[in-house]
């Protein structure tokens, strides 16, 4: 099964961040398509105590037991209904770097200490194999009982009935606070008035900035309500030099072959990409070819054309990352790259405002129940505690690992990363205007980016015009996206 960078969650190689997520953003940014390959494994170990531990080691330096055991202790951990009476046993699909995956070890073993008569037989396979590994087990009928999903591949698993709805367990589950879940948390999970998952992470997008940038120029930082026509005054003034002293005012280009385009480069304008059903393409207009010519015209001269994008992505970085750009977009899976990778003094600000409307994109991750489980009491039992506040502060929050879907692990998260300053406009943008209207993520997706890609290089590459590029794109995704239905 061949599969885009894009609709794959890409799980941090450094400890707490999703840097392979981050490549594939910057990937994105030229249209590179990937593969996921096929296969995958499970990593084995030894036993722990409270049940057998089927994913290796317990502590690191990274993360140390210790730390680990009185983070556990000190949480308030949910309570648990359906509480099996005898021994059970689960498995658990997960897509973590070997670095973090002992974090999870760390969750799976003190859960099975709360849970005696839950044994979690853990899994974990590289993201780049995970979807195919789990689409062939799911078409033979041999899930596991809870798994890992992605906002850019689930629908196509919740289409095919393989995940169980948990609407019943919330209903029952006590304390479970629905709305706790900020902004667009559980849509993508969502189906004929359902929810097949529980979301752990949500990423809104919004802009970053650099700082030493725009103390050197005098320039202000971002206000809160700033607009994009504000953004652009700000490239301009910001963007210098050529060459290998290249300043870019801004460093990427809206790409129409992002799943985000839409939220993000469209409907501030008052234009769309797909219909919100996603069924039909609805990118020919007079709004949209407004939005291209602000990214493209006016915008453009500012940002890195094509050929020089291209030379910048190949390293698998971006000009912001290489300390030439002054902003750019930006989700949190940036903040401890930028802290640990790079020496950039950096903020964020919110998405600018558009004419029409201010709004981004976000996205995210969940686990769900399968349907091939046969101990689905226990496995929401499982499935309930990770994605709880406490899960969420244990797994995300305290690592860095994602920003948590629950308003009430934030705070946690906004401490452990630094208190970075604007950090907590992430939160602002899911709590108001962030959306997943508008981000492509229904089975089709992944062939609509890919027969987008070609044409808009030639608008990027100023080959062919805003009004021929959009007019060739709608016609070209129509009958994709109409499979969509």
């Amino acid at each position: 099964m061949e599969r885009s960078n894009d609709s794959l969650r890409f799980r941090g190689e450094t400890p707490g961040f999703d840097r392979r997520r981050f490549l594939t953003y910057a990937a994105a940014a030229v249209g590179v398509a990937g593969l996921a390959g096929c296969g995958g494994s499970s990593i084995g170990g030894g036993g722990s105590s409270g049940g057998a531990n089927t994913l290796g080691a317990i502590t690191s330096s990274a993360y140390p037991l210790s730390k680990a055991e009185a983070l556990n202790k000190s949480l308030s951990w949910p309570t648990a209904i359906h509480e099996p009476t005898k021994p059970v046993t689960i498995t658990v699909a997960n897509t973590w770097t070997p670095e973090f995956v002992v974090r999870q070890a760390q969750f799976d073993k003190f859960f099975m200490e709360r849970h005696p008569n839950i044994i979690v037989n853990g899994q974990n396979t590289p993201a780049a194999d995970y979807q195919t590994k789990y689409s062939v087990q799911g078409a033979a009928g041999g899930l596991p009982d809870v798994m890992y999903a992605e906002y850019s591949f689930v629908q196509e698993f919740i289409q095919a009935g393989r995940l169980v709805a948990v609407d019943h367990y919330m209903a029952a589950q006590p304390g479970f606070d629905l709305k706790d879940f900020v902004g667009p948390g559980l849509s993508f999970y969502q189906g004929g008035g359902k929810t097949y998952g529980l979301s752990y992470g949500v990423e809104p997008i919004i802009a970053v900035y650099n700082k030493d940038v725009f103390d050197k120029a005098g320039e202000p930082y971002p206000e809160a309500d700033w607009t994009l026509e504000d953004m652009l005054a700000k490239a301009k003034r910001l963007n210098s030099g050529s060459g290998g002293d290249r300043m870019y005012g801004f460093g990427s280009f809206a790409q129409l072959d992002f799943p985000y385009a839409g939220p993000m480069y469209l409907q501030p304008f008052g234009a769309r990409f797909l219909n919100p059903a996603q069924t039909v393409c609805v990118v020919d207009s007079p709004e949209a070819q407004t939005a291209y010519d602000f990214w493209l015209n006016e915008l453009g001269p500012y940002v890195p054309t094509l050929a020089e994008n291209q030379s910048i992505t190949t390293a698998g970085v971006s000009a912001f990352v290489e300390n030439h750009a002054a902003m750019d977009i930006a989700g949190t899976w940036l903040i401890t790259f930028l802290q640990q990778e790079t020496s950039i003094n950096f903020g964020f600000a919110n998405w600018p405002a558009g004419p029409k409307a201010h709004v981004t994109a976000s996205d995210g991750s969940c686990y769900s129940i399968t349907t091939d489980s046969k101990q689905q009491d226990a496995a929401w039992v499982y499935l309930n505690e990770y994605t709880s506040t406490a899960g969420q502060i244990f797994m995300s929050s305290s690592t860095g690992a994602a920003s948590p879907s629950r308003a009430s692990a934030w705070k946690t998260y906004l401490s452990e990363t630094g208190n970075i300053e604007g950090a907590n406009l992430f939160l602002t943008a899911l709590e108001s205007y962030a959306t997943s209207d508008g981000v492509s993520y229904l089975p089709e997706s992944v062939e609509i980016v890919d027969i987008v890609t070609p044409i808009w290089q030639k608008v990027w590459d100023h080959s062919l015009s805003i009004p021929d590029g959009l007019a060739q794109v709608q016609a070209a995704v129509n009958p994709v996206a109409a499979k969509n239905a």
